[in-house]
């Protein structure tokens, strides 16, 4: 691909990128490296906000950038034939852009607000669409997904058009790497003030210091922690969060 300013580039692209995940840079690197990259993470580990911190680099660095969300793509007719006609539009417009896709496999998802009707349309639609810019070359590609445990838990249409589209989704990317959204110092911070704008920030430096200390600087610690709990009884505050996830990732959900 060629290299100009307005074309994904790693240096750059790192140099642009809010430091609050550790994985970033890495992540940014095998972009450039193998062209389209699929982050495989649970739910809740931050995905979603790292590949915003990636479009707002690219935006600063005026690279051409399209982000959807499948979640979002497959609820209506009309929003699946949009988001069809943007992808088209975009990799036939932004040679050496960044197509993100945000939870590629979503539309496999099998709930009481998730039809089997849309789940097909995107399948024989939606998905041929993105496998082909993809495999086609013509921008960098970054998708975010989950983790098989997580999908072989929590839906299984046992639908054959439907689970093998997700597949070969899933396979078109180069590379899959997993996600764990391990934060920078900077990030917990980030984070837990975003989280309680009402804490002063003294106490919002000290919950950095303890949840260090406990190892535990992730995303979804930092998203879920009890901050009372976790000055009291910061292993309890701790196991309360993993559990949870952990009870997640176990049992199907509904919706």
């Amino acid at each position: 691909m060629p290299d100009n300013p307005e074309v994904f580039n790693t240096e750059n692209a790192i140099k642009a990128l809010d430091d609050r995940f550790l994985e970033g840079h890495a992540i940014i690197e095998a972009i450039g490296q193998h062209e389209s990259v699929v982050l495989a993470g649970a739910p809740g580990s931050g995905k979603s906000n790292f590949i915003q911190d990636v479009e707002s680099a690219c935006e600063k660095l005026s690279v051409p950038t399209l982000r959807i969300a499948i979640h979002q793509a497959v609820g209506k007719l009309v929003y699946l034939d949009n988001t069809i006609e943007r992808i088209e539009k975009f990799a036939s417009e932004s040679t050496g852009g960044l197509f993100i896709i945000d939870n590629v496999d979503y539309f496999a998802y099998k709930g009481k607000s998730r039809t089997r009707t849309n789940a097909m349309r995107a399948a024989e639609q939606l998905v041929p669409a993105l496998v082909e810019v993809i495999e086609g070359r013509s921008t960098y590609v970054l998708g975010t997904g989950h983790t098989r445990q997580w999908q072989q838990n929590h839906w299984m249409w046992n639908e054959e058009t439907i689970d093998n589209a997700q597949e070969a989704l899933w396979q078109a990317f180069d590379v899959s790497l997993p996600f764990e959204g391990i934060l920078s110092v900077q990030g917990l911070s980030s984070v837990l003030t975003e989280r309680h704008p009402e804490v002063p920030k003294s106490r919002i430096n000290a919950a950095v210091r303890v949840l260090c200390a406990l190892k535990a600087p992730s995303f979804h610690m930092a998203y879920h922690i009890d901050m009372g709990l976790l000055f009291s009884q910061p292993r309890a505050a701790q196991a309360a969060v993993e559990q949870g996830r952990a009870q997640r990732m176990r049992l199907p959900q509904s919706d």
